[in-house]
């Protein structure tokens, strides 16, 4: 029993340790919930309000398991939001972090490469679209407006209702 309790408290000081090494690291970075997780992008975005996020091993998992496949990446992010005054307008924000710039064009090309040519998708309509500095690619499908871009080592997926994806796009890219 004696044994078990310092193991226990061990897992403490251990979890403790890398709790505070993880807000050192990455504090100044990105957007902050009240949880205190960090985000490559501000959270408040205009006329919606944050309904759940996801993060670290339990966002990477949701990323792999959305492409079937694991994929190499530093970090993952999952925002869902919903409409500040209709509960029925829904947006998610999809970030995984590459581990260089390039990485992250090569992952966001390879997955529209795929999409466009699986003849199964439920996705249409791809299209090119300029925010600020970066390049997208907006398409629809599964009744969703979707944006698709790349910015820094970060490749983001946006799906949201029609007339509200362009200014959450733009929010992502620094535009006001």
């Amino acid at each position: 029993m004696r044994y078990r309790m310092i193991g226990q408290r061990g897992k403490e000081i251990a979890i403790g340790r890398a709790v505070l090494v993880f807000l050192l690291l990455w504090w100044p970075l990105g957007g902050h919930s009240a949880s205190g997780e960090t985000f490559p992008f501000d959270l408040p975005v205009p006329g919606l309000k944050v309904v759940r996020t996801v993060s670290g091993d339990e966002a990477i998992s949701a990323i792999n398991k959305l492409h079937g496949l694991a994929l190499d990446v530093v970090r993952g992010v999952i925002v869902h939001y919903e409409g500040a005054t209709d509960a029925h307008d829904k947006a998610t924000i999809w970030a995984s972090e590459a581990r260089s710039e390039r990485q992250a064009e090569e992952q966001m090309h390879v997955m529209m490469d795929k999409m466009k040519g699986n003849t199964r998708s439920p996705f249409k309509g791809y299209r090119p679209a300029k925010f600020k500095d970066v390049q997208a690619i907006r398409f629809e499908g599964l009744g969703q407006a979707h944006c698709v871009f790349q910015k820094g080592n970060w490749v983001y997926w946006i799906s949201a209702q029609e007339q509200g994806i362009d200014g959450i796009v733009s929010h992502l890219c620094g535009q006001p």
